[in-house]
């Protein structure tokens, strides 16, 4: 019997190590490109008209506060956040760009404040303020599912609803799966 549960287990890992490496090359070499919705961010622009500066200032003033230690609330964030039209935004949940945060429209309020508080170590690591782990996505993911928790998970499920509605091709959204897992969950698993 206990050789039989090593087989179970050697052929169970064979097999996750081959789906595992199957869906990381194919999300890196399998043209989806004329499958997927053009990844557009016109907010990017330095003309983009949602630019407010009233939001850059409280931008720049939080990162005032967050070199000083203070950690800014949700309404500070928001207040901060510059939430833009999810077509101005395609195939992102936020960015940080040209001293603004931006958030789109149709996440959840739990799903914004993430998407914020993650621009917001984005927007930290550009003004040298050190957060509690070294600057990058999984930095900014983990600091974000840390202060909301919930709007993590309304952030994962929504960007796989979108991948889905994007997709023709459901091996497409499969290989764009594994992405949305590799930016949000291994952080999260601490990857």
């Amino acid at each position: 019997m206990k050789r039989f549960w090593i087989c179970v287990f050697g052929f169970s890992l064979l097999a996750a190590v081959v789906f595992i490496s199957y869906v990381d090359y194919g999300s890196v070499h399998y043209d989806c490109s004329a499958d997927r919705i053009a990844v557009c961010h016109i907010v990017c622009d330095p003309d983009y008209r949602l630019a407010d500066p009233k939001k850059t200032a409280a931008l720049e003033a939080l990162i005032e506060r967050k070199a000083r230690g203070d950690e800014p609330t949700r309404e500070e964030l928001m207040n901060a956040a510059v939430v833009v039209p999810y077509a101005d935004i395609t195939g992102l949940n936020g960015v940080y760009c040209n001293d603004n945060i931006f958030v789109r429209d149709n996440l959840g309020d739990e799903g914004k404040a993430f998407v914020a508080r993650h621009e917001f170590a984005h927007a930290l690591g550009d003004s040298n303020v050190r957060e509690t782990c070294s600057y990058g996505e999984s930095c900014a993911t983990m600091n974000a599912a840390l202060a909301y928790p919930m709007g993590f998970v309304e952030t994962v499920a929504s960007s796989l609803w979108f991948s889905f509605e994007a997709h023709k091709d459901k091996q497409c959204f499969f290989f764009d799966s594994w992405g949305i897992f590799k930016v949000y969950i291994l952080p999260a698993l601490g990857g």
